[in-house]
């Protein structure tokens, strides 16, 4: 039998492999394109408009945080639609190994009157596009184009999928 080596909770927790979580929030106009942010920081990628969770913050309270910061945005949101889970890769040097679990939240429709209220904030978003399904996968990188693509069936099948990297591990199960 093997000795297990006695550690405090402090010291069991920061042995454990490392998570961060992020949130963002699916919004669509009444022909169902979905809203995209070009942004202003980093590689400037095209995303789903959201962000990274504060120390201490939940998800659904990051969501509404970040699209506020971001474009101005201050309507309740809906159901979680998708968790994605995505592996740090390559892991970052020097870093502990990672993942990320990014929630999406239901914004629904935005119309006329509330895309013109959309302010960009310069320092993190360039402008907004709202895309339809072949510009979306080619704007966004191939795992969050899936990731759009599950939310928008969790619209149709009111399923909360949790997903890995974009890619829902369940069986289709039949209607």
């Amino acid at each position: 039998m093997t000795q297990v080596e006695e550690l405090t909770p402090e010291e069991y927790y920061r042995s454990r492999p490392k998570q961060t979580a992020g949130a963002g929030v699916i919004y669509r106009n009444p022909a169902g394109h979905v809203l995209l942010v070009k942004t202003t920081y980093g590689a400037r990628k095209w995303e789903i408009p959201g962000g990274g969770l504060d120390h201490g913050e939940f998800p659904r309270t990051t969501a509404q945080r970040e699209v506020h910061e971001e474009l101005g945005i201050t309507r309740e949101l809906g159901r979680l639609l998708a968790i994605d889970w995505v592996p740090y890769t390559p892991p970052i040097p020097g870093a502990p190994p990672a993942h990320l679990a990014n929630h999406l939240y239901d914004g629904g429709i935005l119309d006329d009157a509330d895309v013109a209220a959309l302010r960009c904030d310069p320092a993190e978003i360039e402008y907004f596009e709202f895309c339809d399904h072949d510009v979306y996968h080619a704007y966004l990188e191939p795992h969050m184009a899936r990731r759009v693509d599950a939310c928008l069936a969790a619209l149709r099948t009111d399923r909360t999928p949790d997903l890995q990297h974009g890619y829902d591990p369940a069986p289709a199960r039949p209607s």
